[in-house]
């Protein structure tokens, strides 16, 4: 299982890096502010929001879970008031791309599991049974929100489209569209171990979270 969890890390860093790179190599003075979106946004969910949920399979404490959750909604957080300026500041309009729309989910999700998972860090662990469901959830739209715009950062220089508030790619190229599909590979692992540890037998951890509690 650890061998595993470091594989999904190292490609998780391996892609939010990638993802990085090509908003800083893509950026123009039209979306200067823009390129911080991107990997805030995938360090976020793909390196930090990872680790957390490692955490919980590879069964270590609930207070290490706690610190990666805390610094993945700091970056998503982040990463949306950045968009939303950047937005702004060029009279776009918000929400109106399939990728902004599953964004917005996941980043309510997150806003979500910081309460919810702050309750059951200080209470009662067994009144809130939702935080792994929704956690998952959360997790899920927040990788299909990356998985489309990474596709734009793989094919060319971004550009604004004529379509309002929304990019696109000046040079599209479907060879990088197909790379960005194997960001999937290990968010699918996490979820599929995650499911795993869900189905094994319970067995009592005082500082772990426990199945979808």
């Amino acid at each position: 299982m650890i061998r595993v969890s470091a594989l999904i890390l190292i490609s998780s860093l391996a892609w939010s890096s990638l993802i990085a790179w090509g908003a800083h190599t893509n950026a123009n003075s039209s979306n200067a502010l823009f390129q911080f979106h991107p990997p805030l946004m995938a360090f976020g969910f793909l390196v930090f929001m990872t680790s957390g949920l490692l955490s919980i399979i590879n069964k270590k404490c609930k207070l290490l879970h706690s610190i990666f959750q805390i610094i993945a909604s700091i970056c998503v957080l982040t990463g949306v008031i950045v968009v939303m300026i950047a937005k702004t500041k060029n009279n776009e309009i918000h929400f109106q791309s399939a990728h902004a729309a599953i964004g917005l989910l996941a980043f309510i999700g997150v806003l979500y599991q910081c309460v919810l998972g702050f309750l059951k860090y200080s209470g009662n662990t067994g009144r809130y049974r939702s935080h792994g469901l929704i956690g998952i959830a959360t997790y899920t739209f927040g990788i299909s929100a990356l998985l489309i715009a990474s596709a734009t950062y793989l094919c060319g220089n971004i550009v604004p489209s004529d379509k309002p508030g929304t990019y696109e790619c000046a040079d599209a190229d479907l060879i990088g569209m197909q790379y960005s599909v194997t960001m999937l590979i290990p968010a699918v692992l996490v979820v599929v171990l995650y499911i795993r540890h869900v189905a094994q037998p319970r067995v009592h951890y005082p500082n772990v979270y426990s199945s979808f509690e």
